[in-house]
């Protein structure tokens, strides 16, 4: 009898492992790639420079580059079409919010040591909040593949 109820509740644990799970549409079935990948624009590195102009100094703010953006593909990570991350380098992630500013940590493997990537994001006046909600949704569904 003993081994009868061994056999059934080894059976009973293993069956739900054993089943293959079909797709809930609209909940698991989710693919955000959609054959192309996922852009995301964050905000560029400021260089701040100090001139004097008519004996005040006044101090200017420019950007290192026009426009930053980075690509989020199945395996990788592509940064402005100059950094490739692979996903299996990156060691940490994790997501930051304060008022008015959003960031995404990326802690990757290089050649000689561990290097972060930012994404940083100020919503400026016209925000939306839905767009910085599907920007975190995305990320975090890239990095749980």
């Amino acid at each position: 009898m003993k081994p009868f109820l061994l056999l059934a509740l080894t059976a009973g644990l293993l069956s739900p492992i054993a089943a293959k799970a079909e797709p809930i549409p609209g909940i698991s079935d989710l693919n955000i790639y959609e054959g192309k990948p996922y852009i995301v624009e964050f905000d560029c590195p400021e260089r701040k420079t100090s001139e004097r102009v008519d004996g005040r100094i006044q101090e200017k703010i420019e950007k290192i580059y026009p426009r930053c953006w980075a690509e989020f593909h199945p395996g990788y990570i592509n940064v402005m079409d100059r950094q490739v991350i692979n996903k299996k380098d990156i060691v940490h992630y994790h997501f930051w919010e304060v008022p008015g500013q959003f960031d995404w940590y990326f802690y990757y493997k290089n050649k000689d040591d561990t290097s972060l990537f930012l994404l940083k994001k100020h919503p400026g006046i016209f925000f939306k909040w839905s767009d910085y909600e599907e920007t975190n949704k995305r990320i975090h569904h890239w990095m749980a593949q």
